[in-house]
């Protein structure tokens, strides 16, 4: 909620000052389009900067770029090579400072997120579910779980561990939400170490006291738009 409202706020504060810059005639000739593009995008960049999402830095810049190519002089350079600049940026900051692709690589997969089919295949150390433009339950019943993916899309996820047992050494389960709801249910027995990264969403956990020696769980991964609720049960 705090980087919703922390948008928002960026939001507005820079559409007034575009708004006074351009009243008094600083920005020219510059078209509605592109003061819609600099209103909307500037608090994205300010927010993935600080975040250090990259993809969300680099691709939003290169969109300004497109749209004032004309007035930066690079029109010959605004086809496929600002994208792949945009990408290969992203991609080598994001591996050097380890955050924006944490999402991504998980060791065993490598996944940019929104897969377009329901997988409830899962073996006794992992588990793996993925929903896109659809809603979703997921029953976890793993008794030696080591590894989880879940990954939502415009989607609504809600995945119940209750019913589940993770290895004596503990458990990783990445998270990839985007523009979704993702309930997860975990027994409160466990002890949750929750990192998970936010752009522009709210990540909920209703914590109750975990016992001394507890199974310990970590959770990572990234919120991108999107609703994220552990509760512990």
């Amino acid at each position: 909620m705090k980087s919703r409202n922390l948008f928002i706020g960026l939001f507005f504060i820079i559409a007034a000052g575009v708004f006074v810059v351009n009243e008094v005639g600083l920005l020219g000739d510059i078209s509605t389009f592109q003061l819609a593009a600099v209103i909307f995008l500037i608090p994205i960049i300010i927010l993935c900067t600080v975040k250090r999402y990259f993809f969300g830095v680099f691709f939003p810049l290169a969109v300004l770029g497109v749209s004032f190519s004309e007035e930066l002089g690079i029109a010959e350079y605004t086809g496929w090579p600002i994208w792949v600049v945009a990408l290969c940026l992203s991609i080598g900051l994001s591996l050097i400072f380890g955050k924006g692709l944490s999402v991504m690589w998980t060791g065993d997969f490598v996944g940019f997120g929104g897969e377009e089919s329901i997988s409830d295949d899962e073996n006794d150390e992992t588990i793996n579910h993925s929903v896109t433009f659809g809603d979703s339950i997921k029953y976890a019943n793993s008794t030696n779980l080591r590894r989880g993916r879940l990954t939502s899309t415009f989607g609504e996820l809600t995945v119940y561990f209750d019913n589940a047992s993770i290895n004596p050494e503990g458990a990783t389960i990445y998270v990839n939400a985007t523009f979704s709801e993702v309930n997860i249910y975990m027994p409160k027995e466990w002890a949750v170490i929750n990192e998970l990264g936010s752009i522009m969403s709210d990540v909920k956990e209703k914590r109750t006291k975990q016992e001394e020696g507890s199974s310990k769980v970590k959770l990572v991964g990234k919120a991108v738009f999107s609703e994220v609720s552990i509760i512990y049960v």
